[in-house]
C-alpha cells in the first residue's frame, strides 16, 4: 500500500518579513522558487499604517481581507476600492500604483501574487459544511482557511488532518482529498495557480 501524506503548512511556520518602511509585516507561506525573483507567492500581510504599496510591475495580485475594519486603495488607473468586507478577493495589476489608507487601525489580510510571464492565478472563496467536498491538485494549488476549522482526509489509507484558521493546505498534482468543516461550517479560499504555456 501506498503511503500517503498531507502536505499542511502551519500558521505559527510562516515566515515573518518586517516591511522596509515600517508599515507593517508579511508572513510568507509559500514561494517558487525559494531564491530569486519569484513565480508565486502565497503570504498573509499585517498593515499597521497607510501608505504606498509596493511597486510589483509584471504580477498579478489579489488581496484578500481577513481582520480588521478594512482598508481604502486608491489605484492610478482611477479605481477606487473599499475592502471592509473580510474573505472578498480583490485582484489588481501589480504595476499600477497604490495609495492605501486604513479605515479604522490595522488590518491583515492574505495575499497572493503571480509573475504574469509565468503563471496566472484564481482566489475563490467559499463556505464549506459537513458534507465532503472532493477537491484535486488540478481545481485548486492551496487551501487557506478564512474562518472555522477544516477537516482534510485521503483514502486510502485513511489519513487525516485538522486546519484551523490561518492554516494552509496545498495539494499536488494527481491528489485528491476530501475536505469538510469540523463542525457547523468553515470560511475557505481556493487558490489555482496555473503555469502559462510556452
Amino acid at each position: 500500500m501506498t503511503h500517503r501524506t498531507i502536505t499542511v503548512l502551519r500558521s505559527a511556520s510562516y515566515r515573518a518579513m518586517p516591511w522596509r518602511n515600517g508599515g507593517g509585516t508579511t508572513h510568507e507561506i509559500a514561494v517558487f522558487p525559494s531564491e530569486g525573483a519569484p513565480q508565486w507567492r502565497l503570504s498573509v500581510a499585517t498593515i499597521e499604517t497607510g501608505g504606498p504599496f509596493s511597486d510589483f510591475t509584471g504580477y498579478d495580485r489579489t488581496i484578500v481581507p481577513l481582520e480588521g475594519r478594512g482598508v481604502t486603495l486608491e489605484l492610478s488607473n482611477g479605481e477606487r476600492a473599499v475592502l471592509d468586507r473580510p474573505f472578498r478577493p480583490f485582484p489588481f495589476p501589480g504595476e499600477l500604483t497604490v495609495e492605501c489608507q486604513l479605515i479604522d487601525g490595522p488590518v491583515r489580510d492574505f495575499n497572493v501574487m503571480t509573475r504574469r510571464s509565468d503563471c496566472t492565478h484564481a482566489v475563490v472563496e467559499l463556505s464549506i459544511g459537513r458534507r465532503p467536498l472532493e477537491l484535486s491538485g488540478a481545481a485548486a494549488r492551496f487551501v487557506f482557511v478564512f474562518e472555522g476549522n477544516l477537516v482534510v482526509e485521503a483514502a486510502p489509507p485513511n489519513v487525516r488532518e485538522y486546519l484551523s484558521a490561518g492554516d494552509t493546505l496545498r495539494l499536488e498534482d494527481g491528489e485528491t482529498l476530501r475536505l469538510h468543516a469540523r463542525k457547523r461550517s468553515a470560511r475557505i479560499a481556493l487558490v489555482r495557480i496555473e503555469a502559462r504555456l510556452p
